[in-house]
């Protein structure tokens, strides 16, 4: 809650939630009069919260597994915009691994579907030198926010030595990024990513 006072995002989207967690942070989240809340008692809980006024934001679900995804759209500067949030299922099995991948997949088929300009926040469970990162960020013609902002990693908090980047800020061509970093340790096995970007 601090880390959210601190920063004060316009935009600000939470992963792995539940109603218990939603509750908790009300009193620094009343500051967002639009979002997209879809908690679960699952790791697969995710909101988006915006003091902008999207046109829509909408729960999406890309792939076979049941798991949401928010699409929410702007438009500024007269130009539309798509935030895609999306948190894919983590490869642990065979099966797993078919969903992540199916999912990632779906995401690609529609890419038509969202505006030239876009961005896509999310734990992709997948990292920055896999195939499977490099594929989907070359078909989705987006661009990796990490790039010129260091290695960052996020994930897992508590292995210093292990850690890996797995959460993941993607934008289109257009849009530049002027500030990237990684924020402390909040409680949680990920490590918050904040950034600044301009239009």
């Amino acid at each position: 809650m601090d880390y959210i006072k601190q920063k004060d995002p316009d935009i600000l989207a939470l992963e792995e939630i539940n109603t218990q967690w939603i509750t908790k942070l009300k009193p620094v989240l009343e500051q967002y009069p639009h979002y997209q809340e879809i908690p679960r008692k699952d790791n697969f809980g995710i909101v988006l919260y915006s003091k902008f006024k999207p046109k829509n934001m909408l729960t999406k679900y890309y792939g076979t597994i049941e798991v949401p995804s928010i699409v929410a759209e702007y438009q500024f500067q007269e130009e539309p915009i798509t935030l895609l949030f999306t948190h894919p299922v983590p490869p642990g099995t065979e099966q797993y691994f078919k969903w992540r991948n199916e999912q990632l997949q779906d995401i690609i088929d529609n890419r038509s579907a969202f505006s030239k300009k876009m961005i896509l926040i999310g734990d992709l469970n997948t990292t920055s030198w896999s195939y499977t990162f490099q594929n989907f960020v070359k078909k989705m013609n987006l661009i990796d926010t990490r790039k010129g902002f260091g290695l960052q990693t996020t994930w897992p908090s508590m292995l210093p030595l292990m850690r890996i980047t797995i959460d993941h800020i993607l934008v289109s061509e257009k849009i530049q990024t002027t500030k990237r970093e990684v924020g402390p340790h909040i409680g949680s096995d990920h490590y918050p990513v904040y950034i600044e970007v301009m239009f």
